[in-house]
């Protein structure tokens, strides 16, 4: 089972979000060889960042964003940078975007 819990908040120039993942596995023994972190890893903070949406500076109507912290981020076709879809765990990476 997992629980995903994730809130954004915006003011405008500057974006604060947060995601908190919670995965479970019931009726396993303790310490089991059955089931590993790969499947179950209980409580993870799995987003935690800013984002800052830079002004239009050509006048053509696109904003630059920049996000900073910990984020996952799905890129184009999702080949060489995606975020996970069927497991339990997740891939997030502590970088400036």
């Amino acid at each position: 089972m997992q629980t995903t819990l994730f809130a954004e908040y915006d003011t405008g120039p500057v974006r604060i979000g947060g995601e908190i993942l919670d995965s479970w596995s019931y009726f396993q023994r303790r310490n089991s060889n059955s089931i590993a972190t790969t499947e179950v890893n209980a409580f993870e903070l799995g987003q935690a960042y800013l984002g800052f949406d830079m002004a239009d500076i050509a006048g053509k109507g696109t904003v630059s964003t920049l996000t900073a912290g910990r984020f996952t981020q799905n890129v184009g076709s999702r080949r060489l940078i995606a975020r996970n879809q069927f497991r339990n765990t997740i891939d997030a990476s502590t970088d400036v975007a």
